[in-house]
């Protein structure tokens, strides 16, 4: 519950900020812990971007629905509002793929081939 009321205070941090203005990650946090006392920690503009997708964002449905900046750059964030009709393509961080049995043995017999 208490992720839900931060998103909402993460929100109303950036009212009456001008839609298109850049921000550094910092700047974003030093914003929020200002006008709301919410742990660092808790302040991931990664995790409220239109145009960026991670595995945290995949498992919390709440997360899903709270879109307000534009990822730019790392570290970089453009400030849109949670009402922006957003169409642009945008990358999906890659989760950690670990290689599969199948590709372990190819591998293999790869490295004896050559030997």
């Amino acid at each position: 519950m208490g992720g839900y009321r931060n998103l909402h205070k993460i929100e109303a941090a950036f009212i009456n900020i001008k839609i298109g203005r850049e921000f550094k990650t910092q700047k974003i946090i030093v914003l929020v812990k200002f006008k709301y006392e919410i742990n660092d920690s808790s302040i991931i503009p990664s995790d409220y971007c239109y145009n960026r997708m991670n595995l945290g964002k995949w498992k919390n449905p709440q997360l899903l629905d709270f879109n307000i900046f534009e990822y730019v750059d790392k570290g970089l964030y453009r400030y849109l509002g949670g009402s922006y009709i957003y169409n642009n393509m945008f990358p999906v961080a890659e989760p950690i793929q670990y290689p599969t049995i199948e590709d372990i043995i190819s591998i293999d017999v790869q490295l004896i081939n050559i030997l």
